[in-house]
């Protein structure tokens, strides 16, 4: 599974429900966070640890409905893998 992970360029990922995704993927942006959107849900990656609170901090302000840290998974690899080798 290490190997795997390394596929994603993130300690952790952050997952971030909202009504307008567009400002969460903007914030990131701004933080030079990479992202990947689904439906009202943008995933975040982080490149080190960082604690929810710090979290929440950088996308304070912004209409958030849920926020969830978490490790890189395995269905996480999979969508990246499957997105970069689609036709």
């Amino acid at each position: 599974m290490p190997d795997l992970q390394g596929l994603i360029a993130a300690a952790e990922l952050a997952v971030v429900l909202a009504d307008e995704p567009r400002q969460i993927e903007r914030r990131a942006s701004d933080l030079g966070l990479e992202y990947r959107t689904t439906g009202d849900a943008v995933t975040v990656w982080l490149p080190e640890h960082r604690s929810l609170e710090r979290v929440a901090g950088d996308f304070a302000g912004l209409a958030v409905r849920s926020l969830t840290v978490r490790p890189v998974g395995l269905e996480q690899v999979y969508q990246e893998v499957t997105l970069n080798h689609v036709a």
